[in-house]
């Protein structure tokens, strides 16, 4: 993608996106996140079935574009 990939060059020319993020990997990454998420969470209440949302009505958004989601999510057991 990049002449001399392994020298650090700031002044270097933005290329294309390589990651998760974006084409056909996307839908490859977006899938594997929510494969992980279902894992994680069944875990997370299989081991705390008391578990509770707390503030619900009261969340905020992230102020950043960037990211999605609330600022704080807190929870009780």
């Amino acid at each position: 993608m990049f002449n001399d990939p392994d020298a650090l060059n700031i002044y270097r020319e933005h290329g294309r996106l390589l990651s998760f993020g974006g084409e056909l990997h996307y839908f490859l990454g977006y899938r594997l996140a929510m494969l992980e998420l279902e894992a994680a969470l069944g875990t997370l209440l299989a081991r705390l079935p008391q578990l509770r949302l707390m503030g619900v009505d009261d969340l905020r958004g992230q102020p950043r574009n960037t990211l999605r989601g609330v600022e704080a999510l807190q929870a009780a057991w």
